[in-house]
């Protein structure tokens, strides 16, 4: 699924991701590394193991698209006391061996958890302009409206599966010109989107993407 935004061409990926052929970039967000290590240092018993998991499937896609640049629209990692030192070496391996460069639009979370002391091979921004779109985590932190791609807002919709079931999916929601994507991390949660007439929502479903019909404008 392609479509232009201003003067760039996006391509969705089923991936949860997207592509910018012009600038052969690749465009996620909101990894939440070191999650389960933050809820576990918190007394919360849950599962690890994300962290690795997101990054190999992160590794797979940058060796399937082979992109020149990777761009990660914040919130890589979730909190301080989640970069423990697993977490961290983890990271900095994948940084240090992906075939191309990591830039990072800095997300709240990646602030407050004081990413920047990390000293990692990461390029680190807090807003990027590409062909006169706006790469940025929070849309809220626009300085003044127009074509904007975006992370944190971890957009999903509901799927009906029967009369009486339906199934919450991560999406991508394209309201007027601003593009949210969804969370790549599997431990991220997701918000339902609200939807206005000509507001367009796509949906990851095994290797395709698949826009779901709402009300014309």
């Amino acid at each position: 699924m392609t479509f232009r935004l201003a003067d760039l061409d996006i391509t969705l990926l089923p991936e949860m991701a997207a592509w910018l052929p012009a600038h052969r970039a690749l465009l996620v967000t909101d990894l939440h590394l070191g999650k389960s290590a933050t809820f576990r240092a918190r007394g919360i018993p849950v599962p690890e193991g994300e962290t690795h998991a997101d990054l190999a499937r992160l590794e797979a896609l940058v060796e399937r698209t082979d992109p020149e640049r990777v761009l990660i629209l914040g919130d890589l990692v979730h909190a301080a006391d989640g970069l423990v030192p697993g977490v961290v070496e983890r990271l900095r391996r994948f940084l240090e061996n992906n075939p191309a460069p990591v830039t990072l639009i800095e997300g709240n979370h990646d602030r407050a958890a004081g990413l920047r002391r990390l000293d990692l091979p990461l390029e680190i921004h807090r807003t990027l302009d590409l062909d006169g779109v706006t790469l940025i985590h929070d849309p809220a932190d626009l300085s003044e409206p127009g074509p904007a791609i975006c992370g944190h807002l971890h957009p999903s919709i509901r799927l009906p599966e029967s009369p009486r079931r339906s199934t919450r999916v991560p999406c991508f929601h394209l309201q007027r010109d601003l593009l949210a994507l969804p969370g790549f991390g599997s431990f991220t949660g997701t918000h339902p989107v609200k939807r206005v007439p000509g507001d367009r929502v796509f949906v990851p479903l095994r290797d395709r993407i698949l826009e779901v019909p709402g009300k014309k404008a």
